[in-house]
């Protein structure tokens, strides 16, 4: 279906024609296997230490040096598509991204 500006419209019969406003429903997202919509904890682990710059780039996380020279980060994904942006972070700033799971509730 074609939307048209009311005001160029053809006039047929002296009316304007008939134009629809389509109207986007609103969507709800909430995380696969989470409770009423509730965020959910994951554990991201990376093959090398961060340093405090990489680090910065991941504000929702909290991070844990474990001593097998890998870093860990922790923290609350609100749904699929946060889980995503999340881990395109990672290789978007090259780093190597060893596992990521859901913690338990």
């Amino acid at each position: 279906m074609r939307l048209l500006d009311p005001r160029r419209a053809s006039r047929r019969n002296g009316h304007p024609k008939r134009t629809t406003r389509i109207r986007p429903r609103p969507v709800t997202v909430g995380v696969s296997g989470g409770e009423n919509g509730a965020s959910m904890r994951y554990e991201f682990s990376v093959a090398s230490r961060l340093s405090d710059t990489a680090v910065a780039a991941f504000p929702e996380l909290d991070r844990v040096e474990s001593p097998a020279a890998r870093t860990r980060l922790f923290g609350n994904v609100r749904d699929p598509a946060h889980l995503r942006a999340i881990v395109a972070r990672f290789g978007d700033l090259g780093l190597e991204l060893v596992d990521v799971h859901r913690l338990p509730d």
